[in-house]
């Protein structure tokens, strides 16, 4: 199983650059069809925040985009996941909101996070992160 970080799913639904909305396109469409990806609450919020600031863009747009990534496999998020996020951020150091990321993958039993802004192959306990835009995970992706 794997996450789809935010930023991939902003991809998709935009066209402001059209090699990364093909690759996240692409991925998303394999997520639906085989089943392995998932995405998170957190991950759907940032989606439809950033979405509404986009200039041009509609509210419409981003209610319908959030409508098909809720389509998606979800995240169950745990009682204790806002804490395990604070254990996750005191110890890699991450921004708040990427270790709630983070711990929604772990959470799934995700072995990694499809993801644009975290740091292409680190590792976060059990899972990996993956840029699908570097080179060498466009392969991959």
């Amino acid at each position: 199983m794997y996450l789809l970080d935010a930023d991939i799913l902003i991809y998709a639904a935009t066209n402001r650059d059209e090699g990364k909305h093909k690759l996240a396109a692409e991925l998303l469409k394999r997520a639906y069809v085989t089943g392995e990806g998932m995405v998170s609450q957190q991950a759907l919020r940032e989606t439809a925040a950033c979405l509404l600031k986009i200039p041009g863009n509609t509210s419409a747009h981003a209610r319908q985009a959030v409508t098909v990534f809720r389509k998606l496999k979800m995240c169950q998020e745990p009682a204790d996941l806002v804490i395990q996020a604070m254990d996750i951020h005191t110890q890699f150091g991450l921004e708040f909101y990427d270790a709630m990321v983070v711990a929604s993958a772990q959470a799934a039993s995700c072995t990694h996070i499809y993801s644009e802004k975290l740091a292409d192959g680190q590792i976060y306990g059990s899972v990996q992160i993956r840029n699908p835009f570097h080179s060498k995970n466009s392969r991959q992706a």
